[in-house]
């Protein structure tokens, strides 16, 4: 017989050692590979059967629901089981029991869809324990499946696609040794990619065929419909759920707050999975002051709970082997696993792992999905992400029971900026940004993590009760307001909704010194525009008051009438009023604006008018003038209800909930102050001024029909 020695990276090598030793290896391990790979397939086939396997109760429940729905005619279903529920034992045991009750018994064929070769391992362990009697192929690199001879495929979806000719569709309900019965779809979150509808199309083109998809996480980042392949989710079972019942272990939560772990910068992958790019989120965590903080947390909380078995996930292959070299010159028994690292040298590597001759095993993206290592205690989530499923699937590696752990200890390296970040907090409920995260979670417990969100509720639930008096108090306020305001003076607050108004003074961009200081003002203000005020000093000047947005600064503007303002009786239908502008006084603050306007008022007093040696402002300015509370005469009305109406009947505006009686009776009302103000304000724009005025008449209505 054949003796090999295979010389292990187990982590006592040294960095530099080991590059040194491994190139004169590589031929040897390459032949110990092709030797290697052959005896662990014969183990797996040769695995003694496993006859008469408890399940568990909910295991038992899960596989219940696909039988029902499948009778009931329901056949793309889909079951949502937690990391460590033990979704290969259920489908295993779910194909058996689909098996004995299917009519055609002696041709059910069934294939299993996975995306990685450790799924199909795996897969393949449990089927020849559960289903001795079967025969079980893998369709799955080198090795080749004889589908006349299979009973079930194991296929990975890489090499099922390239082979895929040689597989019949199903295009009948006639029992036949050539179609599949039965697809089971494992980690079934990825089968809305091209490459499983591809498949899923071919084989099962008249939906003929019962599809059952599992998966730990039913949600994708790249917003792809999980509809596409299934109809209805028969059985769930979340993580925290199987904690609470004691099928996994509960965790013990540590977040390390990072100042230099900047994210606001990072881009998102737009195409893929909307996470966080991983080249760029390199850069920003793969840094020698942050590692120095993963490798101290690490020495403290190794320590402190005597830590046999720590995972940790890092963001890309430069930080594994960044943080690979800082354990390793730190005395500690590590080593690491990527995409590159051959995969007899990864079963050797996972293999020395479980059995306790490496202390630390790093990888990134690896072990997220398919690994079953029960004796990981502790995981260090040194790469940030914004996918809940993919958060899940890091913790749950470590939530599998064993007998030497009571907890897996999870830490968390985060900043407390919140970037859309996951985190097992937010996992539970608990926003990230909240006071109760504030500082470092130590060592916090699943249910200490529920005691904080419980007080949070509570404490929100407080908030919300006293937020709601004061709403009580506010409401009396817009209520006196708009009972003790005319029509036209509501024109200038421009809120979409009355509770808009009751939040302005928490609002920013100044809009609290506009109600103070426009709204409130004794001058008679109109708003013409979004963000332009106006004032009328008489017949040949007034003032404008505009806001630039983006710079947030205001601009004082006069303006004069070029031309001699028509007798009363023409004014109303004149189109052809130019004016002359002269810019004031430019600031960010509105209160200096507002003195120039009253100095401005001032001088304008005392000055005559070059054309008519007339004073510019003959009477009283203030909305209190006592000319303003007389009536409206009937030409002002009528001019008024005219436009009013105009833009009413418009198609263009939106539906204001009043009828044409409602502007009559506004317009019977209607004094002469208000009338004069709604004349200038759309002289200056002609649509904007009536809009607002519509709009404040609805507000009028629906305050009277509160009452």
């Amino acid at each position: 017989m054949l003796q090999l020695r295979f010389v292990r990276f187990d982590g006592l090598i040294r960095w530099n050692t080991f590059y040194n030793t491994f190139n004169k290896q590589a031929q040897f391990v390459r032949t110990y590979s092709n030797t290697l790979e052959k005896s662990t397939e014969l183990d797996i086939v040769e695995s003694k059967p496993t006859s008469n396997i408890t399940l568990r109760d909910y295991q038992q429940h899960a596989i219940d629901s696909c039988l029902d729905s499948i009778s009931n005619g329901t056949n793309r279903i889909a079951v949502s089981l937690a990391t460590g529920g033990g979704k290969t034992v259920i489908f295993s045991n779910l194909i058996h029991q689909i098996n004995n009750n299917s009519s055609n018994s002696q041709f059910f064929k069934a294939l299993i869809l996975v995306h990685r070769r450790e799924l199909a391992l795996q897969a393949l362990r449990h089927l020849k324990k559960t289903l001795p009697e079967k025969s079980i192929q893998l369709e799955l690199g080198k090795y080749i499946c004889n589908p006349q001879e299979a009973d079930i495929v194991i296929a990975s979806i890489q090499s099922l696609t390239r082979r895929l000719d040689k597989y019949s569709p199903t295009i009948d309900t006639i029992p036949s040794r050539d179609n599949f019965d039965l697809i089971i779809i494992d980690e079934a979150h990825h089968s809305v990619a091209d490459s499983y509808l591809k498949i899923l199309n071919y084989l099962n083109p008249l939906k003929l065929i019962p599809i059952i998809g599992f998966s730990a996480t039913f949600e994708r980042m790249d917003k792809k419909g999980l509809s596409l392949n299934f109809d209805k989710v028969v059985y769930h079972k979340g993580l925290l759920e199987m904690i609470d019942d004691n099928w996994l272990c509960d965790v013990k939560y540590t977040s390390v707050n990072i100042d230099q772990l900047q994210l606001n910068s990072i881009e998102t992958n737009s195409s893929t999975d909307q996470d966080f790019n991983v080249e760029q989120l390199s850069k920003i965590i793969n840094t020698p002051q942050i590692n120095q903080i993963i490798l101290k947390t690490y020495k403290f909380k190794q320590k402190s709970h005597d830590l046999k078995s720590t995972l940790i996930f890092a963001t890309d292959i430069n930080h594994v082997l960044e943080l690979h070299k800082l354990f390793q010159n730190n005395d500690f028994i590590s080593n690491y696993v990527t995409g590159k690292t051959p995969l007899q040298l990864r079963d050797s590597i996972i293999q020395d792992f479980k059995q306790g001759k490496i202390n630390i095993l790093i990888n990134c993206g690896i072990f997220t999905e398919g690994t079953d290592i029960p004796n990981i205690d502790s995981i260090l989530l040194c790469r940030p992400t914004k996918s809940r499923s993919l958060l899940v699937q890091m913790i749950g590696r470590g939530l599998r029971l064993h007998t030497n752990k009571d907890f897996c200890h999870i830490i968390d390296f985060i900043n407390t900026s919140n970037v859309g970040v996951i985190s097992l907090p937010l996992l539970v409920g608990i926003n990230v940004d909240t006071e109760y995260l504030s500082n470092q979670l130590d060592d916090v417990t699943l249910n200490e993590l529920k005691t904080i969100k419980e007080n949070y509720e509570l404490q929100k639930l407080e908030q919300s009760l006293q937020l709601e008096k004061i709403n009580q108090l506010e409401n009396g306020r817009i209520n006196t307001f708009i009972e003790n305001t005319d029509a036209f003076n509501l024109t200038l607050v421009d809120y979409e909704s009355l509770r808009d108004f009751s939040n302005n003074s928490k609002s920013s961009d100044n809009s609290n010194l506009e109600d103070e200081y426009i709204v409130k003002s004794s001058l008679p203000w109109v708003k013409f525009q979004k963000n332009g005020w106006g004032l009328s000093l008489g017949k040949t000047h007034h003032l404008r008051i505009y806001k630039d947005l983006k710079s947030k600064e205001y601009e004082l503007k006069m303006y004069n009438d070029l031309q001699s303002f028509l007798d009363e009786r023409d004014i109303y239908y004149s189109t052809k009023v130019k004016f002359q502008a002269r810019s004031i006084k430019r600031s960010t603050n509105l209160i200096e604006l507002i003195q120039k306007v009253s100095q401005i008022i001032e001088n304008l007093s005392k000055v005559k008018d070059k054309y008519n040696d007339s004073i510019i402002i003959r009477r009283n300015l203030t909305k209190f003038a006592q000319w303003r509370f007389c009536d409206a005469s009937l030409k002002q009305k009528s001019f008024i209800q005219y436009k009013l109406i105009k833009v009413f009947n418009s198609k263009q505006n939106k539906n204001y909930n009043l009828t044409i009686d409602d502007i009559k009776s506004y317009i019977k009302e209607l004094k002469k102050g208000d009338a004069s103000n709604i004349i200038f304000a759309t002289s200056l724009a002609p649509i904007f001024p009536i809009t607002s005025l519509l709009s404040a008449i609805a507000y009028k209505k629906r305050y009277k029909n509160k009452l």
